[in-house]
């Protein structure tokens, strides 16, 4: 199946022609053939215009049950190609807020067995972290709904259970030079994961 759309560009203000053609054998795939003689950047092409004037990628259905995004990688100066972005594999990363240069999933939480026993239960020891360099994450909170340990953790490194949620370090912010590490003891390692954070870039 192809389709030609013809068209001006208002961004550019020169005639462009379009041609795709749809492999039904992937119906993921899109390539375009792109006729103007330079392209000087990606861009994102949309069905619903007939030029390249969209740097970001703009929603369109594809079929009569999903949606996606269609969105470009120039090949060369006269050839690049659109590829079907379901939502569905990228609503996480949409999803982050991204604050100047550091993510919510800058923000890391591990955990590994010391190997030393603690009242008959093995021992954790948990760090959450950042790589991040310019940015720090204050009011950490963590699931502990259902945590139990036999070997005590101070207050001040985890708070006790509010709401399902456990306050990290009394709120102070986690930064790469500043990790947070606390160690328990239980039969099996308790799914910690952040729940909440702050950002705070410089």
């Amino acid at each position: 199946m192809a389709i030609q759309k013809r068209g001006i560009c208002p961004a550019a203000g020169s005639h462009v022609n379009h041609r795709s053609h749809i492999n039904p054998a992937t119906p993921s795939r899109v390539e375009v053939r792109h006729h103007r003689r330079s392209v000087r950047s990606s861009h994102c092409w949309s069905p619903l215009s007939p030029c390249l004037c969209h740097r970001c990628c703009a929603p369109v259905t594809v079929s009569s049950v999903r949606a996606s995004l269609l969105c470009v990688r120039i090949i060369n100066k006269f050839e690049f190609e659109v590829k079907v972005v379901d939502f569905v594999s990228i609503a996480n990363l949409l999803a982050l807020p991204s604050y100047g240069q550091c993510r919510e999933s800058d923000l890391f939480l591990t955990q590994k067995p010391t190997g030393a026993i603690v009242k008959g239960k093995a021992e954790w020891e948990v760090t959450i972290s950042t790589g991040c360099a310019k940015c720090n994450f204050p009011g950490v909170r963590v699931n502990c709904l259902g945590f139990q340990t036999v070997e005590p953790i101070n207050t001040s490194i985890l708070g006790k259970p509010e709401g399902g949620l456990c306050l990290v370090a009394k709120g102070r912010p986690i930064s790469r030079s500043q990790p947070v590490t606390f160690k328990y003891a239980s039969d099996t390692s308790f799914p910690f994961h952040a729940v909440e954070t702050k950002i705070v870039c410089t």
